[in-house]
């Protein structure tokens, strides 16, 4: 398979401890949410390390191996757009990052779990929306998604704290057992 075709200069250096370190984060978030790499790695690899949109969905489908992904892993590849050297560097950060992830995923009460998990979807939802608008300016996309998120995370704090605690209140019929519905 050809090596990886090359993209502008990265905002960061490429280096292992650099990318074992970026793996951690994206394994941990992985472990923590079970949200897949591309939703996690690709935003990483295009902002802090400044890859092409293609080149960092291959390279995040590489890291984030499964016999099913061979096939586009594959196709990426045959075009150049696999980065190996982010592969084998990040791989050791991910494999201990989802570890983290998951063990913490256990510990955590499952309301906490919802409220990151939504969180980090409203953000990878900003930052996608982010890129479309502004032209595939990441540095603005990676500020308007945090904002939005930060607003929302705001906004559903409120709303929580409004409702005495739970993230809804239920209306009366919601709060009757399926048998008790059929009048």
């Amino acid at each position: 398979m050809p090596l990886a075709s090359a993209d502008p200069a990265p905002m960061f250096s490429s280096s292992p401890l650099l990318l074992i370190c970026l793996g951690f984060i994206v394994g941990l978030f992985i472990g923590l949410t079970g949200l897949g790499g591309g939703a996690v790695v690709v935003p990483i690899l295009t902002l802090v390390c400044g890859m092409s949109q293609a080149k960092a969905q291959g390279t995040s489908l590489s890291i984030i191996l499964s016999p099913l992904q061979a096939p586009a892993i594959y196709n990426y590849a045959k075009k150049g757009n696999v980065d190996w050297h982010f592969l084998i560097w990040m791989a050791p950060g991910v494999l201990v990052g989802s570890f983290v992830g998951s063990y913490l995923a256990n510990l955590l009460p499952r309301e906490a779990l919802k409220i990151i998990f939504s969180l980090l979807l409203v953000y990878i939802g900003a930052y996608m929306l982010g890129m479309v608008a502004t032209q595939e300016n990441v540095k603005r996309s990676v500020i308007a998604a945090l904002v939005v998120t930060l607003i929302a995370g705001i906004g559903m704090f409120g709303f929580r704290r409004a409702s005495n605690g739970s993230l809804a209140t239920q209306a009366p019929d919601a709060q009757k057992s399926p048998g008790d519905l059929t009048s």
